[in-house]
């Protein structure tokens, strides 16, 4: 299992072309990839019925980029609903995943910015139910906006401080083992 990790880690560092990623890592990321569009949207229609407005989730994601809006806050701000997407999404169909209890350790800058370039804009079959078409426009704003990788990076950091809260803890620990040995 160790050796499997280390070479998803390689895919993600040298910033491997989507072909060469093997068929299971691809169900992982375009789950990832069909929920960070899911939360995209989710933010676009409550900001569409709290002002009136029939933004896009493209233009909803580029409205975010330009106001700059820390992930964090919004983490904090819409704890309720993140609370409810934890339990009902992540919990329900990640938990059970191999490897979830230490998937923080993928949730990095180098993780966002290869999701970016390599995930978001790729049609994938998850399983027999579920599939993930694509989101090039969104890649496209996360590209294109001056802010764009930017602050995925910084969404992806708060999404790991949510999920795993422990980690920075647990990671501080094997840091000074490691120092000691």
């Amino acid at each position: 299992m160790t050796a499997v990790r280390t070479l998803a880690k390689v895919f993600v560092k040298v910033d491997a072309p989507y072909f060469a990623v093997p068929r299971g890592a691809k169900r992982v990321a375009a789950r990832i990839a069909r929920d960070f569009t899911s939360f995209v949207e989710g933010v676009t229609i409550g900001y569409n019925k709290e002002r009136g407005t029939s933004m896009t989730p493209e233009e909803g994601l580029w409205m975010l980029l330009d106001s700059d809006v820390d992930p964090v806050t919004l983490f904090d701000k819409y704890r309720v609903y993140a609370e409810q997407m934890k339990v009902h999404v992540v919990m329900k169909e990640w938990a059970g995943q191999d490897g979830f209890d230490t998937g923080w350790r993928w949730l990095t800058d180098d993780f966002a910015k290869w999701f970016v370039w390599n995930i978001l804009d790729k049609p994938c079959k998850i399983d027999e139910f579920h599939e993930f078409t694509g989101a090039p426009l969104l890649r496209k704003a996360l590209i294109d906006h001056p802010n764009g990788e930017r602050w995925l990076c910084r969404f992806v950091a708060a999404f790991r401080g949510f999920l795993y809260p422990m980690a920075g803890d647990i990671e501080a620990s094997q840091a000074a083992r490691s120092k000691l040995s």
